[in-house]
């Protein structure tokens, strides 16, 4: 049976010299990429920094040949449903440098 990863990207979009992808990449046969839309942090951002995002994550996207998952929503709901639907062994992510980030993966982990 093979095995299927979400890596979530967050602040870090790079592709290379990334090493929790690479850590997804070596843990599993497949790999889904998702970046979410947290409203908890979207909400305080301004039109530059939504642009910005925004030309970003299409730039992304394109170099993934159009395979990113952008998901609106609260993280721990967002990958609870994907880890459910397409039956996902793990998860993995850069570390959060955050304390909204910290606390947000300790409920992930619950």
């Amino acid at each position: 049976m093979s095995k299927r990863a979400i890596f979530w990207f967050r602040r870090d979009l790079r592709l290379s010299d990334n090493p929790a992808l690479l850590a997804a990449l070596d843990d599993a046969d497949e790999v889904i990429p998702l970046f979410i839309l947290d409203d908890e942090i979207s909400e305080s951002a301004g039109p530059h920094r939504r642009a910005y995002l925004s030309a970003s994550l299409y730039a992304l996207n394109e170099t993934l040949d159009g395979n990113l998952f952008v998901i609106n929503g609260k993280p721990v709901d967002v990958i609870k449903d994907l880890m459910q639907r397409y039956k996902v062994n793990s998860v993995h992510s850069a570390f959060p440098f955050a304390p909204y980030g910290e606390a947000r993966d300790q409920e992930l982990k619950a």
